[in-house]
């Protein structure tokens, strides 16, 4: 409903948080998802849907942090998962192998951490002999509920898109017309080389 005493048609959303009140809560002003989708995106790249998409499906359990919970694509992030209701519990598993300085030179080494629905953290880590491969980083989630996580997931996906139109409402009318701004300067390009060499042939 429009309240006709106080915003008008056309204003821009305004968060209802204070400033004052988040910064003492998580430490940070919280941004703004919209800004983020637009900021992340690029012209001939992924788009910024992609990249809040996975973040909001990163959250997990982490009783080590100020708010509980931790990301796997923005780690130590200060923002809670506000959807962790409509996600489900669930577990994370993270794997890392990657090169270390070590006494006698460089090794590879394994370290794996989980955690388990309510946060609780058990990690160990093991030197690789005669360890070939590459550089590791591997993130896994266990939902307890694949069907909640399935619903969970379609859902975010739509949220996600909203946010990217919101970012840039007039994201796709400028693409179109970017086309045809191209194509002008295209044609305009062979009219003023035809046209300048018109000028030049009699002077060269």
């Amino acid at each position: 409903n429009l309240l006709f005493t106080t915003d008008k048609v056309g204003n821009l959303m305004t968060i209802a948080m204070r400033a004052s009140d988040s910064k003492k809560w998580f430490g940070t002003t919280p941004p703004d998802l919209s800004v983020m989708a637009r900021a992340k995106s690029s012209n001939f790249g992924p788009s910024g849907v992609d990249y809040i998409y996975t973040f909001l499906r990163s959250f997990y359990r982490d009783t080590n942090t100020k708010t509980g919970w931790n990301n796997a694509l923005f780690p130590s992030v200060a923002m809670p998962n506000v959807l962790w209701q409509l996600q489900g519990p669930r577990t994370y598993h993270h794997v890392v192998i990657d090169k270390t300085e070590g006494a006698k030179g460089s090794v590879w080494k394994r370290t794996t951490t989980d955690f388990d629905a309510d946060g609780f953290m058990q990690s160990k880590s093991e030197t690789l002999n005669n360890y070939r491969g590459e550089a590791v980083n591997l993130s896994t989630f266990t939902p307890a509920n694949a069907d909640q996580t399935a619903t969970f997931d379609n859902n975010v996906a739509d949220l996600s898109n909203f946010l990217g139109w919101m970012a840039e409402p007039a994201q796709l009318t400028r693409r179109r017309m970017g086309i045809w701004v191209l194509l002008f300067l295209a044609l305009f390009f062979v009219v003023a080389w035809r046209l300048n060499a018109a000028y030049w042939k009699d002077v060269k």
